[in-house]
């Protein structure tokens, strides 16, 4: 289940006229409506990337860094009890992501992708953990085109709930759409040294799990970092009808091509236009898109409207 937005939950949003900066209006309308959702939608997730046995026996293995005491009690041994600052949990959450990424590889996929935490000063948008592609010359690159999903990193204790939990994330979310225009979705996780919170955030709004004890429930960590780690487009949420090449050094985008019905209701590939972006209307809506692109036959000038719509496949009730 990959593509499905939650239906129904708990309003969490600050008002549309909280003051936000001039540049952020479209970050503004996904916060004036933050829903938080039912308990359990986060363990229906991700459940075919990796098999039950496996995950335990990971857990069970010296290198997952969890330990369960005398009492049965399971812990991520690398996070302390006691508050700290945020660059200490990032680095110790970095270490047990990059070992799960590492040794939990779905068919091999998860091998394309590792795990890069900026330790520097976060840039306007307070990035300050990111799942990025590696391109085969081993060099790294933090930026929105090649991000699949944010992680922010806070300690235990920050007094902050719904829509100002997730601004720093909804931030990210509209960069991310902003140069990814095939995106569906975006998935992202707040995480402290004790609970993850699930952010979906797709055209319909922003969605918030309750957190989820990761010591406790270590296997739905794991498949959640799977999910969002993930070197599937699909399981990202991209919509893959649309593709471009990738030059093999500098991971910047190439010659695109997008899958439509053509005039004679015949499913072409159509060839994008290299150097006009696409204009998209907005984020929340039916997110439309219009494509500049050319026929790979006839060479026409063509104009592809794309627009979304979601699905509510899981029923959530709010109570």
């Amino acid at each position: 289940m990959y593509h499905t937005t939650p239906s129904n939950g708990t309003y969490a949003g600050e008002s549309a006229n909280e003051p936000l900066s001039s540049e952020a209006k479209e970050t503004r309308r996904l916060l004036a409506r933050v829903i938080v959702i039912e308990e359990g939608w986060t363990d229906t997730l991700y459940h075919d990337l990796e098999e039950e046995a496996t995950l335990t026996d990971y857990l069970s293995s010296s290198s997952s860094g969890y330990g369960v005491d005398s009492n049965g009690k399971g812990r991520w041994t690398a996070l302390p009890h006691t508050p700290v600052g945020a660059l200490q949990l990032s680095a110790r959450l970095t270490e047990i992501i990059s070992s799960i990424i590492a040794h939990l590889s779905v068919h091999g996929e998860n091998e394309a992708t590792r795990q890069a935490v900026n330790t520097h000063s976060p840039p306007p948008t307070g990035i300050d953990g990111a799942l990025v592609r590696k391109t085969p010359a081993s060099r790294a690159y933090l930026e929105w085109s090649n991000v699949a999903s944010a992680f922010s990193v806070r300690p235990d204790g920050l007094p902050l709930t719904g829509a100002k939990q997730v601004s720093s994330i909804v931030d990210q979310c509209q960069e991310i759409f902003a140069h990814q225009p095939n995106r569906n979705f975006i998935r992202s996780l707040i995480i402290t040294q004790s609970s993850a919170r699930l952010v979906h955030c797709d055209h319909t709004g922003t969605y918030l799990t309750p957190p989820i004890n990761i010591h406790d429930r270590p296997h739905t960590f794991i498949r959640l970092i799977l999910g969002l780690s993930s070197a599937n487009e699909s399981i990202l949420g991209f919509d893959v009808s649309i593709q471009w090449t990738i030059h093999p050094v500098s991971g910047k985008k190439g010659v695109g091509t997008i899958e439509a019905l053509d005039e004679e209701n015949i499913m072409t590939s159509y060839t994008l236009a290299a150097n006009e972006p696409p204009f998209i209307q907005a984020i929340l809506g039916r997110g439309t898109t219009c494509w500049c692109a050319t026929h790979p036959v006839n060479g026409e000038r063509v104009v592809i409207k794309d627009s979304w719509r979601p699905e509510l496949l899981i029923p959530v009730d709010a109570g």
